[in-house]
């Protein structure tokens, strides 16, 4: 198993007050990823509709976009996530960073599995955190000093697609049961009324 860095590139996303907006016709309807944007790509069952927030900016800003398959980590709570077709193309703020990693190498849904949940991981991002800052953000520059171990690659794509088939499954579990509370609902009080 090798041992290596695993990060060949990142951009951090933008700062959205620096960001020149302009008027509905002149500009381009943006749409900010968030945390229930992140929490949806991650699996999370959202009972609840979003209104993510919106920005139209010219076409030749500089802001970082994101786009379908690429890393996203949240700097704030240190959470990993191969963004979705859902949210291909939204503006990425300043709390996430996107990471390129050699994907000839590293399976991209083993990776994120390994940054969210594997033990090596954990304990590298837990002593990042252990600093005398009172915001326990972790920096690109700790995020370029993680090493990962690396089974065979075949290895990876199997423990990843199993990672990704297990979130869908409990997905699917998270809103089976909101359904059902719904149901329940509806059908025990329909006849009080």
């Amino acid at each position: 198993m090798d041992v290596i860095n695993f990060i060949e590139d990142y951009r951090s996303g933008s700062l959205l007050n620096r960001l020149k907006t302009v008027g509905k016709a002149e500009g381009i309807c943006r749409i900010v990823y968030d945390q229930s944007m992140m929490n949806d790509d991650l699996g999370y069952y959202l009972s609840e509709s979003h209104q993510p927030t919106t920005l139209y900016l010219k076409e030749d800003n500089n802001a970082t976009y994101v786009y379908e398959n690429q890393i996203v980590v949240n700097m704030m709570n240190a959470e990993c996530v191969l963004i979705s077709h859902k949210h291909s193309g939204a503006l990425l703020p300043y709390n996430y960073t996107q990471i390129e990693i050699d994907r000839n190498k590293i399976y991209p849904a083993y990776f994120v599995y390994w940054f969210n949940e594997s033990p090596e991981s954990l304990k590298q991002l837990n002593l990042f955190r252990q600093g005398g800052s009172l915001v326990k953000k972790i920096t690109a520059k700790q995020l370029q000093q993680m090493k990962i171990t690396l089974p065979p690659y075949n290895r990876q794509k199997l423990i990843g697609d199993i990672a990704e088939k297990r979130r869908r499954l409990k997905y699917l579990k998270q809103k089976r049961e909101k359904l059902m509370d719904c149901y329940l609902k509806e059908t025990l009080l329909r006849g009080n009324h």
